[in-house]
């Protein structure tokens, strides 16, 4: 019966971050402070703008009051605090869905991530210049470099060849910045002097530079802009300090005697964190949304059902399953194409056996890397499958079985990076699914014969989630079980045609058609850690697929069966476009020396 493979539906596990300002969450908007109160989830994340406290024009000492030329500043794009939900680097928009339940091994289109990390601007070195500045003191001698605020005066700050920011220092900004340094020697006009600031000097420049008005008017818009070009995923600074370490340059321009007029520099160190977007586009999911293949759920290989090529009867056999899915849901939209090995043995008489599968397929990676994300395919190895089945009833017209298959994990884990290798989420593959079950077979007259199935699939024990939190690694956030999943599954059959001649190579040939239900049960798990969150925002889903196509014994050991599965739902209720099946089964040992009609039947 078919393999139920994606779920674009399948639990959609969404990553958020709990600092989000959500306009329906006023609870959440009171967090978003200047400094976080105690009952904000953490990381707290500041906001990008802070209002700047205005002082009425009248209040304001004379050397304070607005000045006639303008300020000048780079035009920035809305900052992260200014964003509304669902805008890219909107806090409160999904950062990640994961498949969490059913026959799933991928589903998606994009993936949005939001992570605070280094900014590319840590050690970078700048130039804080004054200008014009003077120095006083006799040619060859030391001497004092002065810059005070005055009209005609300008301070800018540098780094890598792109100004953040130039103001105007007419004594509006606050504080201003007055400076009287030391230097080695009066520099003649067109050349430059090294010297090292002192403390008194260093300390005002560092305070000024870092006070909230100058930091957040200035700054930080600078520092975002161009971490923006150096960076496109940027979408916000959650932190910056700007520090002078001590070491400065007077470059002359002019002289008259001795006073020397020229630009005042101090070279400045960045150390930034930034708020990153991530985000994978694709057109066939919502935007903000991705979707990860659990690796209990088959991962990137599939999860196969108990009930593929399978019978209520126990078998010797040897078989082998091949099936290719087109237009998967997973985040590279790719076409799949599973392989499943395997045998069966019989034991106490052929009133029991145990069924070992062993699937592989070429698919998108399990390792998600957002730069190649469309061209990272594989063949991978999934989860192996052990069926234990015992005949309850048997007839020659019908057979009635049950038992239990386990699920284990020897396929790979799941794991989402960045394009430079930062990791984002890590799902380990340590889930044990248990699928009881019950089928019978009849066949009420010689050429009719009809199948069922029914079971339910259940976590034993869930997966272990990293995830990197604030920039710093991954951190185990908790674990995800897999919901229940129900699947029924009906077969109807035919055989259109026997051979009269026992030494015919082709036998039989029934032509069948199938129903098969698929139906999450339950809710799916969460996980709230501090200010993150994963877990499943829509719930459940429930598929239905039907499937034709014929089975042919050929000699007296080999069947062949061939099928075609079309999905009768759609939307999120689907897990593929079609499905093309070939099924291959070599019957040894006591089932080849007693053989009846019911043998060679198995269901897609």
């Amino acid at each position: 019966m078919v393999a139920q493979l994606v779920r674009r539906r399948a639990t959609r596990a969404v990553v958020l971050l709990a600092v989000s300002a959500l306009s329906a969450a006023p609870a959440a908007a009171q967090c978003l402070q200047p400094a976080p109160p105690s009952h904000c989830p953490a990381p707290y994340i500041p906001p990008i703008v802070m209002p700047r406290a205005e002082t009425p024009p009248t209040e304001r000492p004379p050397d304070q009051r607005p000045p006639e030329q303008p300020i000048t500043m780079p035009q920035t794009p809305p900052t992260e605090a200014q964003a509304a939900p669902e805008q890219a680097g909107a806090f409160g928009s999904e950062v990640a869905s994961i498949a969490m339940v059913g026959d799933s091994f991928g589903s998606g289109g994009s993936l949005s991530s939001q992570m605070v990390g280094p900014g590319r601007l840590n050690g970078a070195t700048g130039q804080l210049n004054f200008f014009p500045s003077t120095a006083n003191g006799l040619t060859g001698s030391p001497a004092v470099v002065i810059h005070s605020p005055g009209g005609s005066s300008t301070i800018s700050l540098t780094a890598l060849g792109t100004t953040l920011f130039s103001i105007p220092n007419n004594g509006s900004v606050a504080p201003p910045i007055t400076i009287a340094q030391s230097i080695p020697s009066l520099p003649p006009p067109g050349s430059s002097v090294t010297f090292t600031g002192n403390a008194v000097t260093i300390a005002a420049i560092n305070a000024t530079l870092n006070s909230p008005n100058v930091k957040q008017q200035f700054v930080l818009p600078g520092i975002l802009r161009l971490e923006q070009q150096l960076d496109p995923t940027v979408v916000g600074i959650s932190s910056a300090t700007v520090n002078v370490p001590g070491t400065g340059t007077f470059s002359a321009t002019s002289s008259s005697g001795s006073t020397t007029t020229g630009t005042l520099s101090y070279d400045t160190l960045f150390t930034t964190a930034v708020l990153r977007q991530v985000l994978l586009a694709s057109a066939i999911s919502n935007a903000g949304t991705a979707f990860i293949p659990s690796p209990s759920a088959g991962g990137v290989v599939g999860r196969v059902k108990t009930s593929e090529d399978n019978s209520p009867l126990p078998r010797d056999r040897v078989f082998f399953t091949y099936d290719y899915f087109n237009s998967v849901p997973t985040a590279a939209n790719n076409d799949v194409r599973r392989y499943t090995p395997g045998f069966e043995k019989t034991f106490f008489d052929r009133n029991a056996s145990i069924e070992f599968r062993f699937p592989f397929a070429s698919t998108v990676s399990s390792d998600i890397n957002l730069d190649s994300i469309a061209s990272s395919t594989r063949t991978q190895f999934g989860n192996m499958d052990i069926t234990l089945k015992g005949l309850l009833y048997g007839t020659d017209r019908l057979y009635v079985a049950s038992g239990l298959s386990l699920t284990v994990p020897t396929g790979d884990d799941v794991r989402v990076s960045m394009g430079d290798g930062t990791n984002l989420i890590r799902i380990k593959n340590e889930a044990v699914l248990l699928t009881p079950y019950i089928a019978a077979l009849a066949m009420p007259t010689e050429r009719i014969f009809a199948q069922t199935w029914f079971q339910i699939g259940f976590d034993a024990n869930g997966n272990g989630v990293s995830a990197n939190l604030a920039g710093t690694g991954l951190q185990g956030v908790g674990r995800l079980n897999e919901q229940q999943l129900l699947q029924v599954d009906t077969q109807l059959g035919y055989f259109l045609y026997r051979a009269s001649d026992p030494g015919a190579w082709v036998r039989s040939i029934a032509p069948y058609v199938e129903l098969h239900y698929n139906s999450t049960l339950g809710g799916p798990d969460k996980i709230a850690l501090g200010g993150f969150f994963l877990g499943d925002t829509r719930g459940s889903y429930s598929e239905l697929n039907l499937t034709s196509g014929f089975i042919s014994q050929v000699r007296d050991n080999f069947t062949m069966s061939f099928g075609v599965v079309a999905p009768l739902r759609s939307s999120d209720n689907r897990s593929f476009d079609y499905q093309i099946g070939l099924r291959a089964n070599y019957f040894f040992g006591p089932t080849s020396r007693s053989r009846n009609e019911a043998t060679s039947l198995s269901s897609f």
